[in-house]
């Protein structure tokens, strides 16, 4: 018969190293060295990294890289400091293709941190409008930190909910399979920025994007134009998820300024040439979500005069020289800027 003292030497003896490594990542995510979970994104873990690691922000930029790329933190941070006199502190959390009901996901994950801004921006684009990123196959909503944030799917016994809330027990099993990233973590703890190629991203949580030349921009039009729809129609999971988002920052006390997304003019004429009703959907669009959600989606103009080629990295998106005029040209408009003065000054 085996005696119990040898079955405990034994479990110890397999568990122990197992547990000396869970506590171990544990630390590091505690040290900020590891970012909590991987989300299947350098850029993304590096930028949810940043804004867990530097608390409370006064104003949240978030939407997905259209905004990301467009709407510069520091410069806003400026423009509101000029206006009000106060040190006011903005990040950025907008990624490529995050869906509205992620964005709700992050701002619940906020709140139970007790990390809620006082003021969220976010941008809509004529791709959020189409619902391009709303199915289940959402990169967020399926990485270990978007599922530690939004909870376990499925039932009790199903293979992938019970994966998940290992995740959610265990630091270890959230970076499973990643042991280059733990090195690293421990020798080098975790990058505030990250640069690959011609982009670079902030700690601000913005991405600076190099230049696109003239004749390459006119090039990626077509490119750019093979990803829209010709038509826009907004699925109901869109307007769902847009009423939800907006619902659950009016139950937290956040003030909320949603903006359009323009894109590059030849663009925009391009899908208009193809389909002659693209402007009249895409507005009868903006109008059903503001309807919907009784909210105004305010109408940027497209961008100003100082738009040129290297304002641009691609026709969606604008560069490093592009960022800061446009953040600019947002804070010129009275809708964008009245209700962050409000929210930032009425506790004042």
């Amino acid at each position: 018969m085996i005696k119990p003292i040898s079955l405990l030497i034994a479990s110890l003896l397999l568990l122990g190293p197992v547990l000396v490594v869970e506590l171990g990542v544990q630390l590091l995510v505690e040290r900020d060295r590891l970012p909590h979970a991987p989300s299947s994104n350098d850029f993304a873990d590096v930028s949810l990294a940043n804004l867990y690691r530097l608390g409370q922000q006064d104003v949240l930029i978030m939407g997905a890289s259209t905004v990301r790329s467009g709407i510069r933190p520091d410069t806003l941070e400026t423009q509101i400091t000029n206006e009000t006199g106060e040190e006011v502190h903005v990040q950025g959390a907008a990624q490529p293709g995050f869906s509205i009901a992620a964005q709700e996901v992050l701002i619940e994950d906020l709140a139970r941190h007790d990390m809620l801004p006082d003021v969220v921006i976010t941008g809509i684009s004529p791709l959020t409008l189409n619902g391009e990123w709303t199915n289940e196959n959402h990169w967020f909503m399926n990485s270990e930190w978007g599922r530690s944030m939004a909870g376990c799917p499925g039932g009790p016994l199903e293979p992938d909910a019970i994966a998940c809330r290992f995740g959610n027990l265990s630091a270890l099993w959230r970076w499973r399979g990643q042991p280059d990233r733990l090195l690293q973590a421990a020798e080098s703890g975790m990058p505030r920025t990250l640069v690959q190629g011609s982009k670079r991203l902030r700690a601000s949580g913005w991405l600076a994007g190099g230049s696109a030349r003239a004749e390459a921009l006119e090039r990626n039009v077509q490119r750019a134009l093979d990803r829209l729809e010709p038509t826009i129609e907004v699925p109901d999971v869109v307007v769902e998820s847009f009423v939800s988002f907006v619902e659950t920052l009016e139950e937290h006390d956040v003030e909320l300024v949603v903006v359009r997304m323009p894109y590059l003019q030849q663009l925009e004429e391009e899908s208009l040439a193809r389909h002659p009703t693209w402007i009249e959907e895409r507005d009868a669009a903006f109008a059903l979500l503001e309807e919907a959600a009784g909210v105004e989606i305010i109408d940027t103009g497209g961008f100003g005069d100082w738009a040129e080629a290297t304002s641009f990295r691609d026709p969606r998106h604008l560069s490093k020289q592009g960022a800061g005029p446009f953040t600019r040209q947002l804070w010129s408009i009275d809708q964008v800027r009245e209700p962050i003065l409000d929210a930032l000054t009425s506790d004042a």
